[in-house]
C-alpha cells in the first residue's frame, strides 16, 4: 500500500508523512529529500542551478521509481508534484492519495516564518499574493485526491493524523 500526501508547501505533509509511517509500520518518503540526495544539493539550489524543467523530469522520474517499488509507504510529495506530468492519475492508480488543504491564509501564517528555511518564499515581492495564486493554480490537481482532509489552525498533528487514518482505513474497509 502506497498514501501519498499532496498539498501546498507548509501544508505538513513531512511531518504527517513521519507519524503516518509510524503508525502503520510502513517506510517514509520525502520526494525533496529524495531529490536532494540525487542532486546533491537543495531544491532551491536545483532550480536556481539546473532550473525547473530539469527538476520536474526528475521529480517525474522519481515518482515513477516511487510507484513502481513493492514496499508499501508514505509518500510527502513535493508541493508541485501532482501538477506536471499526470502525476495524480498515476499516484491515484498505484495507492491513495490525500491532499491536506488549508487555507492561504494559514498557509501565509505558517510561511512566513519560515522564509529562511525556504528560499524561494523569500524573493516573492508579495508572499500572501503568491500563496493565494499559486494555491488556486494548484487546486484542479490536488483535488484530484482521493482524499480532502482539511486542516485548520489549532489543529494538532495527532488531530490531523487521526483524520488521515480514519479516511484511509475506510476506503481499506469499502
Amino acid at each position: 500500500m502506497k498514501i501519498f500526501l499532496v498539498g501546498f508547501m507548509g501544508s505538513g505533509k513531512t511531518t504527517l508523512g513521519v507519524a503516518l509511517a509510524a503508525h502503520y509500520h510502513f517506510d517514509f518518503v520525502d520526494s525533496d529529500w529524495m531529490l536532494e540526495g540525487e542532486f546533491g544539493k537543495s531544491v532551491t539550489e536545483i532550480f536556481a542551478q539546473e532550473g525547473e524543467d530539469v527538476f520536474r523530469i526528475a521529480e517525474k522520474e522519481e515518482l515513477q521509481d516511487i510507484i513502481e517499488q513493492d514496499d508499501d509507504c508514505i509518500v510527502a510529495c513535493g508541493g508541485g508534484m501532482p501538477c506536471f506530468y499526470d502525476a495524480m492519475a498515476a499516484m491515484n492508480a498505484a495507492g491513495t492519495t490525500v491532499y491536506l488543504k488549508l487555507s492561504a491564509d494559514l498557509l501565509f501564517s505558517r510561511l512566513r516564518k519560515e522564509i529562511k528555511q525556504r528560499p524561494l518564499l523569500a524573493q516573492q515581492e508579495d508572499l500572501q499574493e503568491y500563496i493565494a495564486d499559486t494555491l488556486k493554480q494548484r487546486e484542479a490537481y490536488y483535488s484530484q485526491a482521493k482524499h480532502t482532509v482539511i486542516v485548520q489552525d489549532g489543529d494538532t498533528i495527532a488531530e490531523v493524523k487521526r483524520r488521515i487514518v480514519e479516511a484511509v482505513d475506510g476506503e481499506q474497509a469499502g
